[in-house]
């Protein structure tokens, strides 16, 4: 299939939200910088929540987002309780600050996903590529 999505440029220059920001401050939403070498990922700029307008620096809200239906997420880990799952959030941003990771909530737990997108393919080779640094990956479509 040669379909090349041309949406990419729709996403605004999104990086002002770096590693420094507080756990949740992030919209899961923001496809990472990784994305350029992916040109056929369709960004989710219009399915950001309405909070964006005015994000504060710091949000007590909690760092979980829903998560979208039809969509592939490439899950690090599940895990009991929310600060656990922020901890994994925050060493995963660590590791590749230029990731987007996202906290779920899945089912009683939390999911950590370091990659969402649409398409499972692209999913798939998020995942692939990644294998090497975390051997664990797998991937969760959401109904």
């Amino acid at each position: 299939g040669g379909e090349r999505s041309t949406e990419e440029s729709a996403a605004g220059p999104d990086g002002a939200s770096g590693p420094d920001r507080p756990a949740g401050a992030t919209a899961s939403a923001e496809i990472p910088q990784t994305a350029s070498a992916q040109p056929t990922v369709a960004t989710a700029s219009t399915e950001v929540p309405q909070t964006t307008s005015a994000r504060p620096a710091a949000v007590p809200q909690p760092a979980s987002e829903r998560m979208q239906s039809g969509w592939c997420y490439v899950v690090f880990g599940v895990f009991s309780t929310e600060e656990n799952a922020a901890r994994c959030r925050e060493q995963l941003l660590r590791e590749a600050p230029s990731l987007a990771v996202g906290v779920y909530p899945f089912g009683a737990k939390y999911m950590v996903s370091p990659f969402a997108a649409q398409d499972r393919g692209v999913c798939e080779r998020f995942a692939r590529e990644h294998r090497s640094a975390w051997p664990d990956l797998w991937i969760y479509a959401k109904k």
